[in-house]
């Protein structure tokens, strides 16, 4: 693990076969600029992959927004802007998904996390090699720095993850979906019934070595606390904390996301309120060995060794991971009833604890600290001094003023008429991106 501010490089996973990439949920866009403006039912409708009314509530948004704007001014606009909308919008239509036995072409030759291909941000933190042009075609992944990390405020978050060019002196953390605040010194991170819950994503990659988190959880059926780290390839290493049980935490690892034919994960029960106390999770992540703590003490050990099946393959985390935070509903209609089942049931959104709080559950974030193994050996991945930025770091600023403002508003309206020939994910990614764009410029 190195210390130092040069970008790390990933690859090259090749020592294991490759599989077909997980489905994911796409996260939604940031609340915490959204939440300061007049289109704040955007937050449900970009939300929500599901909803039908998206497409009309960003059509109304748009004629509210012409209403007090020169109508020839708009004509203008939106004939001079004309052939970049319309190569805009091809783009996007032609966009596909990939896996490891379809990955992705030279054109877009990044998959994303959530299994599409493109470039720029499809190449940065959760761009998966395997269904990726070549082992090569993600961007760099920065390895950690040793540090703790408090929230005091928000000046190291990127509160909207859409706007993150691989610029990892600027910000440790990324919000995914959903919104943070700052409360008493902590961050909490968010759920409403609309939003989908809250994930923050370290900017940085560690690559063994010791995670401790100081959290306190909810503590309402069916929603879930995480702690997690995750690489690209999906090595998963968990602390989950379902709201039902609030005196113990659970303990889980993945390899490649590959779920077992018997549960890998364990409880670990007699701690005081989970909700009420900050307790401090520790996941200490070594080449052969890993050990989750609480409060200092070892709770539960895995060896490397045990994990290796018949064909003698290791089924145990050996991948670069980002660190993730995050609080998301698990008792909510269209999950599993399994995990229903272990969340602790469906959601009350009218419990009191929500309505007390303004429509909103939240888990808060003390601090993270993370040590990097400086003397691991780093078989699986090679080293590199290229920019982890996008374009070197050269990122194209939005267009301002007014005319900028309506070339925002005419893609809008193009996406809007057009969005049932997209999938809607890649819709609502690029809904997304130009929401935020007409807020900045129209302000």
């Amino acid at each position: 693990m190195m210390d130092d501010n040069k970008p790390r490089g990933n690859l090259a996973f090749i020592s294991v076969p490759p599989r077909q990439s997980l489905d994911s949920r796409r996260p939604a866009p940031s609340a915490h600029t959204l939440a300061r403006s007049n289109i704040p039912f955007l937050l449900t409708h970009l939300s929500t992959a599901t909803n039908h009314q998206t497409t009309s509530n960003l059509t109304r948004l748009i004629h509210h927004r012409a209403r007090n704007t020169n109508p020839q001014m708009i004509k203008v606009t939106l004939f001079t802007a004309l052939p970049v909308l319309l190569a805009a919008f091809a783009g996007v239509a032609e966009a596909t998904s990939c896996n490891a036995t379809s990955p992705c072409p030279a054109s877009a030759p990044c998959c994303s996390e959530y299994g599409f291909c493109g470039t720029e941000t499809f190449c940065l933190g959760g761009c998966n090699p395997f269904a990726s042009t070549t082992l090569d075609s993600c961007t760099p992944e920065p390895l950690c720095k040793d540090s703790t990390m408090t929230f005091t405020d928000q000046s190291r978050i990127l509160t909207n993850a859409t706007f993150y060019d691989g610029n990892v002196t600027a910000y440790d953390w990324t919000v995914d979906k959903g919104s943070v605040q700052n409360s008493n010194g902590a961050l909490a991170l968010i759920l409403t019934e609309t939003n989908g819950g809250t994930r923050l994503s370290s900017t940085r990659f560690v690559h063994y070595g010791t995670i401790t988190t100081t959290l306190k959880t909810g503590r309402w059926g069916g929603v879930v606390t995480a702690f997690i780290t995750m690489s690209d390839v999906k090595d998963e290493i968990d602390w989950e904390f379902p709201g039902a049980n609030t005196t113990a935490g659970q303990s889980n690892y993945f390899y490649q996301g590959i779920i077992p034919a018997t549960t890998a994960g364990g409880t670990s029960g007699g701690l005081t309120d989970t909700y009420s106390n900050f307790h401090a999770y520790t996941l200490d992540w070594q080449p052969d060995t890993l050990t989750w703590s609480i409060d200092g003490t070892v709770v539960r050990t895995l060896q490397k060794s045990d994990t290796i099946d018949a064909s003698g393959v290791a089924h145990y985390p050996t991948t670069p991971a980002r660190v993730q935070l995050s609080m998301w509903p698990a008792g909510i209609n269209g999950t599993a009833a399994g995990t229903v089942e272990w969340a602790g049931g469906m959601i009350d959104w009218a419990d009191p604890d929500y309505v007390a709080a303004g429509g909103q559950f939240y888990a808060l974030v003390q601090s993270v600290d993370i040590n990097g193994n400086r003397s691991a050996a780093t078989p699986t991945i090679l080293y590199t001094n290229e920019s982890s930025m996008l374009n070197g770091g050269g990122r194209t600023a939005p267009v301002g003023g007014l005319g900028g403002a309506l070339l925002a508003l005419s893609l809008g309206a193009i996406l809007a008429v057009n969005a049932v020939l997209l999938n809607v994910e890649v819709f609502l990614r690029v809904v997304e991106n130009y929401v935020y764009m007409l807020y900045h410029l129209i302000q």
